[in-house]
Order: structure tokens, then C-alpha cells, then sequence
């Protein structure tokens, strides 16, 4: 067909015949019935918008998940780094849309950014490297969603083991051949 006038004036719409062969970072290929790419250009093949959660290098590439640690609060994301780092004290899995990601880290941790394990141990093993994550320090205690190794410390004279949750778990300093009995009582 040759047209001599305005063709989408007539009813005439391009996109039905497209074949988008690749698509620009920050969006991702479906076929005309939103699912995922098969690799072969047809007709009705869309570039869509990378949701939230998720970066998009674009091409033919599919979506990827932010990974653990790292959060996209907003669509069309273009690399790894999505929207930044999880927010101290808190962690979150693959996919998370905010900077609290999945929740605080558990009492007896403690994270400053970037965690990735509710219960973390060290860098790579609950928080992203770069950032410190772990157990609460000893002679320290700490809620859920602490962001440093030593959030409180214990009273003087009393001292807690490392992960200690609550200070009522901190225990009286003792001299050689006594004990304390319970958590904040006296050394017998």
C-alpha cells in the first residue's frame, strides 16, 4: 500500500505490525500476551516497563530481581544498583520495592545497611560487602533493627555474652569462685 495522506487520520495504527527486535535499558520484552520474551521478533512483541523491584539492561534481556540487600522503589531501573542499599537496622530479600525492605533485623543483630539476612553473621553472610553486620557485641544488648555492633551497653559492673537481646539479660561482673544465679541479680 501507498498512502498519499494522513494514514492514522484513516484508522491506520503502526504498532500492530511492529517487531521490536530490542528494547532501551530500563525496559524489557513481553510478547502481545505479556509474557516473557521468546526470543524470536513478531509481531506484537512490546518493550514494558521494568516494574518495581526489579533493573532492566534492555536488549532482549529479561527483568532481574534487586538483589538481596538492595531495593527499586521505582519503575523503568537501568542497572544493579537499583534505588540504593537497604536502610540500617533492616534487611531485605530480592525484589524489595522500599529501603525497609522485608523488616529490622532480629534482637541480638544488628546491621549498618545493606542486610540481606534477618539474622545476620558477617559481610557477605547477612548484610552486602562494604557494610558491617552481625551479633551484638559483648558487654553490649540490642533490640530488633539495632545498627551498630554496641547499640547499649550494659550497666557498670554487669556484662552480657555476644547477641544479648535486653539488658535484663546483662549479668553482675563476679569475682574468682562466685556466680550470679539470675539475669540482674547479685554474685553469691
Amino acid at each position: 500500500l501507498f498512502f498519499t495522506t494522513n494514514v492514522f487520520a484513516a484508522g491506520y495504527s503502526c504498532p500492530t505490525y511492529k517487531k521490536y527486535t530490542s528494547c532501551s535499558a530500563g525496559y524489557y520484552m513481553t510478547n502481545s500476551s505479556g509474557t516473557t520474551y521468546n526470543g524470536t521478533p513478531a509481531v506484537g512483541n512490546l518493550c514494558t516497563i521494568c516494574p518495581k523491584g526489579y533493573y532492566c539492561t534492555g536488549g532482549t534481556a529479561n527483568k532481574v530481581a534487586c538483589s538481596a540487600g538492595r531495593y527499586g522503589s521505582s519503575t523503568g531501573l537501568r542497572t544493579s544498583a537499583c534505588s540504593g542499599v537497604i536502610a540500617a537496622g533492616r534487611y531485605g530479600s530480592a525484589g524489595a520495592t522500599s529501603a525497609n525492605g522485608s523488616g529490622a533485623v532480629s534482637a541480638g543483630y544488628y546491621s549498618s545497611g545493606g542486610g540481606t539476612s534477618a539474622t545476620p553473621t558477617a559481610a557477605g553472610n547477612g548484610c552486602l560487602i562494604g557494610y558491617k553486620c552481625g551479633n551484638v557485641s559483648t558487654g553490649c544488648y540490642g533490640s530488633a533493627g539495632a545498627t551498630t555492633d554496641c547499640p547499649n551497653g550494659c550497666p557498670a559492673g554487669y556484662q552480657a555474652g555476644e547477641g544479648t537481646t535486653a539488658q535484663s539479660n546483662c549479668l553482675a561482673s563476679c569475682a574468682a569462685g562466685t556466680r550470679v544465679a539470675t539475669a540482674n541479680a547479685a554474685c553469691t
